[in-house]
């Protein structure tokens, strides 16, 4: 199984979706901030491996074996400027997606911007916005593993390492529809000022579940604030 192959043959008949693909590249990432094009369509950046996969800040993002992570980027041009609110309903997003696909896993958000399956990470988001005149461009990164992950990193896993979760071409297909759907329904919450109640409560869940948290989380507030336990602390410096 290639989950690069079948998320190119997922793609490709969809009109509202363009598509770019690579077999081997630096970063989807990357690639997709070397194109500036406003439309109404959504562009996915997928790639079979990566040799300078990137992460947040200084971080990188060590690819597997080829084929086995998804290894994309999802571009979307927006009117408005995208909040501070964006890496967390983008992080639910993916929360949400894995959630409903793969419902006998334990998955949590470590914030900003972790999936966890159980005590251990398995994927990474990288968000990014461009500015160009009055158009912004939103740049989603999304790297999952799903058939094995980087042997050399100790708290790493990847989908199919959980108990009774089987990864296959049908269920990546519904992964892939799950989280485009769920990004589809956040577009318009990603320049709101204020979080949804409902999605406060479904962020505070995907944050208690994790297992290595330090302390619980109580409340979220509007300006990224999370209420803890402990103390209080910006979603973006956990």
């Amino acid at each position: 199984m290639n989950v690069f192959e079948i998320a190119k043959s997922w793609s490709q008949p969809k009109k509202y979706l363009l598509e770019y693909t690579f077999k081997d590249i630096d970063s989807t990432n990357t690639q997709a901030k070397k194109k500036f094009s406003p439309h109404s369509e959504i562009e996915l950046y997928l790639a079979e491996t990566q040799n300078a996969g990137k992460g947040r800040g200084t971080n990188t993002w060590v690819s597997p074996d080829p084929g086995s992570a998804l290894l994309s980027t999802w571009v979307k041009y927006l009117d408005k400027a995208p909040t501070h609110l964006t890496s967390m309903l983008v992080g639910l997003s993916l929360f949400r997606a894995c959630e409903t696909v793969y419902k006998k896993a334990h998955f949590s958000l470590k914030a900003p911007n972790d999936l966890y399956l159980a005590n251990k990470k398995v994927a990474g988001l990288l968000i990014e916005t461009i500015q160009q005149g009055n158009h912004y461009q939103l740049i989603i990164g999304l790297g999952l593993n799903l058939l094995s992950h980087p042997e050399e990193i100790d708290t790493a896993t990847h989908i199919n390492a959980a108990k009774k979760t089987k990864v296959n071409k049908k269920n990546t297909i519904y992964f892939l529809e799950e989280f485009l759907r769920e990004l589809e329904f956040s577009w318009n919450k990603l320049t709101s000022q204020t979080l949804e109640s409902y999605d406060k409560l479904a962020l505070l869940r995907a944050l208690n579940n994790n297992p290595n948290k330090t302390q619980d989380f109580l409340d979220i507030q509007n300006n990224g604030d999370i209420k803890g336990s402990q103390s209080t602390i910006n979603w973006e410096d956990l």
